[in-house]
């Protein structure tokens, strides 16, 4: 019964960034639920690395697959805002 709920809902999250001109830029990241989205990407990020996709030390998702790679996982949307 939890596990059908939790398939169900989403999370969101919304980012200001801003560089050293000052220039902001934001956006909204919708993706399903922490803990199925937290296991669907580790387990993604698994497969890839024992594929030889990787490099060697310290890495985040975003630097060794790029920016983009977390819309490649189901369920995920981006929304650049103004």
């Amino acid at each position: 019964m939890m596990l059908r709920r939790r398939s169900r809902r989403s999370m969101t999250c919304v980012v200001e960034i801003e560089d050293d001109a000052g220039r902001k830029a934001r956006a909204r990241l919708t993706t399903p639920e922490a803990y199925a989205f937290t296991g669907t990407t580790a387990g993604t990020i698994a497969a890839r690395v024992l594929a030889g996709d990787f490099e060697p030390g310290f890495q985040t998702p975003g630097r060794l697959f790029g920016p983009d790679f977390v819309l490649t996982l189901a369920g995920v949307a981006r929304e650049d805002l103004e």
